[in-house]
């Protein structure tokens, strides 16, 4: 997971940070004309799934 959080920093800028032991990316703060590309690349993709899911969408918890 580290080696994916670098790689990731890496190509798309987003800074990393450590919270509780764990690398976590910031999310920019919202703000008029910032659109989704300033978000990191996973969370473009859950707002994706998101929106193809047309209605509801249920989230399950990771561990």
């Amino acid at each position: 997971m580290s080696e994916q959080l670098a790689d990731e920093r890496a190509t798309a800028g987003s800074p990393v940070v450590q919270v509780a032991g764990r690398a976590v990316w910031l999310v920019p703060d919202r703000a008029s004309g910032v659109d989704e590309s300033a978000l990191p690349a996973d969370y473009q993709r859950i707002l994706s799934a998101v929106r193809q899911a047309g209605g509801p969408v249920e989230c399950h918890a990771c561990s």
